[in-house]
């Protein structure tokens, strides 16, 4: 029966918000619909890392999370439960497979309320070690009940950490209390952020370096999104190995917001840097935000005009009034304290400036033409990348996001190779 179940509440929550809603909020509403394969592409969400090792390849390890709120789930006397196959592969520039790993997980929940709970995870790596170079990486999601596939494409490169002197990974965030440090079997959060309930947000890279009796130092450099310097600070040390893992916690009480970590490392023969956002989240927030007009402005997307006026021209109290009010109207289910569409909007915000925002003290992510569609929309079922001669070694610069769901495809352009995607082709 909880299968009948899970689908009617879910064609029910769809149902609200179209009375509700006007055309961009049924878009919104996506993943609240009782089509499994169209949530799932919305909210399972993976990343990618990457580190060096001792041989003359290079680890890849692939993290992904599917919440309970995109499984169907049956009743099992008094537990719940369902299941998922994900296959992750590389493929080569040929399209054959050099590394494949498929894994089947069984998931149960104790309550109803569990089923449908978008803050439940199951969470998983994998790594494989393969040779730098250009590869495709291919996500493969099937719901072990309806069968349902859903499939997710990136084109990756996979840097030789040994072709420079001193180089390093991307940084890996994670969030700990101080009686324990950031182990290697640790979940990272994406996007990194560090809330209330956390006393500490950990940064983890490795360091490549061939002067490895030389002393290092490292600095770090934390600035708010007016890019005023708020924190900096500095470590020193002697590797002695080649691959060094660098931890450092970011524990100060920074106001809630966005922020920008910048690292600088140096042994006096050479240097490199690293850098990336965070986002520390106050007590009762339901979204990350670095200003008031990071989650007023994208609001022109789904509002309509007079009502967006009034909420731009609106002081301060003013405003959070007629934002309470408005996603009040359009909660999908009153009797939860979390507004779920409200919380999709924002995270969708938050997506887009984590991924599409140009540099530091540019344009934020949710104001480029990705970010519009992704807010509109949510996460394409597909995305498909090539380069403007269409050699798969080079680098992308067109997207193509494919929505099965609703029969849309949008092709984005960057033309100056500067991450600035245009949107050249809608139909």
């Amino acid at each position: 029966m909880i299968k009948n179940i899970s689908i009617i509440r879910k064609i029910q929550l769809s149902v609200t918000i179209f009375i509700f809603l006007q055309v961009p909020y049924i878009a919104l509403s996506q993943n609240l619909r009782g089509d499994i394969s169209d949530i799932m592409s919305g909210l399972f969400k993976y990343n990618v890392f990457t580190s060096p090792s001792q041989s003359v390849e290079t680890y890849v390890t692939v993290y992904y999370s599917i919440p309970n709120d995109v499984l169907l789930f049956t009743k099992q006397d008094t537990l719940f439960n369902a299941g998922f196959e994900i296959t992750i592969a590389l493929l080569n520039k040929n399209n054959e497979p050099v590394k494949t790993k498929i894994i089947q997980k069984n998931v149960t929940a104790q309550t109803f309320s569990e089923t449908n709970s978008k803050n439940i995870y199951t969470k998983d790596q994998v790594t494989f070690l393969v040779k730098p170079g250009n590869y495709r990486l291919i996500l493969n999601v099937m719901d072990l009940s309806t069968r349902k596939p859903v499939t997710l494409k990136e084109n990756i490169s996979i840097p030789d950490f040994k072709s420079k002197p001193l180089k390093c990974t991307k940084i890996r965030f994670y969030t700990k209390t101080k009686s324990r440090l950031p182990q290697e079997k640790d979940f990272p959060v994406f996007p990194p952020v560090r809330g209330p309930e956390d006393s500490l947000l950990w940064t983890q890279f490795y360091l490549y370096t061939k002067e490895k009796a030389l002393p290092h130092k490292v600095i770090y450099t934390i600035s708010n999104v007016q890019g005023k310097n708020v924190y900096s600070d500095s470590i020193k040390f002697v590797p002695n190995s080649n691959i060094k893992s660098l931890l450092y916690s970011i524990g100060q009480p920074f106001s809630a917001g966005k922020y920008f970590l910048e690292i600088f490392i140096t042994n006096g023969k050479y240097r490199t840097s690293l850098s990336e956002y965070f986002f520390i989240r106050g007590k009762g927030q339901t979204a990350l935000i670095s200003d008031i007009s990071s989650f007023i402005k994208p609001m022109q997307y789904i509002m309509d005009k007079k009502l967006y006026k009034k909420l731009i021209t609106s002081d301060i109290e003013q405003q959070k009034t007629i934002l309470t009010e408005f996603w009040k109207e359009r909660d999908p289910e009153p009797s939860t304290e979390i507004n779920e569409l409200e919380n999709e909007f924002y995270r969708r915000v938050n997506y887009t400036n984590q991924h599409f925002s140009l540099y530091k003290g540019g344009k934020d992510g949710w104001h480029s033409d990705r970010g519009r569609i992704y807010i509109i929309y949510g996460a394409p079922s597909q995305i498909e990348t090539m380069s403007s001669n269409r050699s798969f070694a080079s680098v992308s610069r067109y997207e193509i996001w494919y929505y099965t769901n609703i029969g849309k495809k949008f092709v984005f352009y960057d033309k100056f190779g500067n991450n600035n995607f245009l949107l050249v082709s809608e139909e």
